[in-house]
């Protein structure tokens, strides 16, 4: 027998609501976005903690920087975690030395190494 629809997106709702948010690993932020404006971006928070005065590095291009701060909606925050879409000022780095969909990462802490062989299934 078939479930409501009620029903079935009540499930999938309450199962949205109590995700994890994996602080507990490496950071991987993908830049979405990328401002002229005092060397900001805008990244979703994949996983790790996202902190001002961090130094990470940028995959697949290897450009490492100096993290100056992080804010979202235009206030300033100490910290952004898992799930949280903010915005970073970064030290001594022009727009041209990344693109979008290049990772930041902690250099210090796992970081992103070049694949050599990966593969991949199609459904």
């Amino acid at each position: 027998m078939a479930m409501p629809v009620e029903q079935c997106c009540l499930k999938i709702w309450i199962a949205s609501c109590h995700q994890t948010h994996p602080t507990d690993k490496p950071l991987r932020l993908p830049l979405q976005d990328i401002y002229k404006t005092g060397g900001t971006g805008t990244v979703p928070v994949e996983t790790g903690v996202l902190k001002s005065v961090r130094v990470v590095t940028f995959a697949p291009v290897n450009v490492t920087t100096e993290i100056k701060s992080v804010e979202m909606h235009h206030e300033v925050l100490s910290e952004a975690l898992p799930g949280d879409n903010a915005g970073f000022n970064v030290k001594n780095m022009s727009v041209k030395d990344v693109c979008c969909g290049n990772v930041a990462n902690n250099s210090k802490n796992d970081p992103i190494m070049e694949a050599a062989v990966f593969t991949v299934q199609l459904s």
